[in-house]
């Protein structure tokens, strides 16, 4: 008799390699375990991933009703994008919309954040924050997540002030975002060196960064002599659009091993942003 489907799927089963995965209980900065590598082993030595930020960001997260994208303060543009404001602006958005959380964000740092904490990888943050409550909020998260953020520039110009971004959700879930930074106090080129790097695997970087001009190429650059892998969030289809020339040049040089991307992102940057097309699939080439 020929096997049943049951027999046949456990048949199948036994030449696949499933993973084990063990749930990680509270921080491991406050478990006091030893970090592991990528590849599941202990690792007392150089991170395996480096998170960079020009800026450190606080993200203040809402749920707003769709009349809020009509007629709420600091909104312009289109739904899901990014498209920064001033202070005070902020201010008045986080007035208007009533509750709201507050956490350290940012991309980067979500990215260091997820890897120490959900599965104990070895991790650094390299940003700079403000001498201010939003850039203390900012670096004790980072710890408490077990990310070592000890490379993490305090200003010292009174005048210098963490970024800020409000999180506006609507009720599918999707984000649109408005970010307030102080673009005189991020981190520069000529701060990034290979050293940062050495004996790591891979330097995370985000879209964000083109507002520091020539950031991205120098960390790459760096990145590239001392032996790590790049991996790249493009941070939002506006960025894409308003960046295209620069982006498209470093993916083309080869310094960017990986990219992610949501449907949006990935719209904007192989489609020219055509939202004519049912999906992105048939904007792109896949080989």
């Amino acid at each position: 008799a020929p096997p049943t489907r049951s027999a046949t799927r456990n048949t199948m089963m036994k030449d696949v390699d499933t993973p084990h995965v063990t749930p990680i209980k509270g921080y491991a900065a406050d478990t006091g375990k030893r970090k592991r590598s990528l590849d599941g082993t202990p690792d007392t030595s150089a991170p395996e991933v480096i998170a960079l930020e020009t800026l450190a960001v606080i993200d203040h997260s809402c749920k707003v009703p769709d009349h809020f994208f009509k007629a709420g303060p600091g909104f312009k543009g289109e739904v899901g994008g990014s498209i920064r404001v001033d202070e005070e602006t902020l201010q008045t958005m986080l007035i208007n919309v009533g509750e709201f959380s507050t956490k350290a964000g940012g991309s980067a740092a979500n990215t260091a954040r997820g890897l120490a904490a959900g599965f104990d990888i070895q991790t650094s943050l390299i940003s700079a924050v403000g001498k201010d409550e939003w850039g203390a909020l900012f670096t004790s998260s980072m710890r408490r997540a077990g990310v070592d953020a000890s490379k993490t520039v305090i200003r010292d110009d009174p005048e210098a002030r963490t970024g800020r971004c409000v999180c506006l959700v609507d009720k599918t879930g999707q984000r649109t975002m408005r970010p307030s930074f102080d673009d005189k106090h991020r981190l520069l080129p000529n701060e990034i060196t290979p050293d940062m790097f050495r004996g790591s695997r891979w330097v995370v970087v985000n879209g964000y960064s083109y507002y520091s001009p020539g950031f991205l190429e120098a960390a790459c650059d760096a990145a590239s002599i001392a032996g790590c892998k790049v991996a790249m969030h493009l941070a939002s289809f506006e960025i894409v659009r308003k960046f295209r020339p620069a982006l498209t040049s470093l993916l083309a040089s080869g310094k960017v091993h990986v990219v992610f991307a949501n449907e949006d992102e990935a719209r904007e940057l192989v489609g020219g942003g055509d939202a004519s097309s049912e999906s992105i699939e048939t904007d792109t080439k896949i080989e």
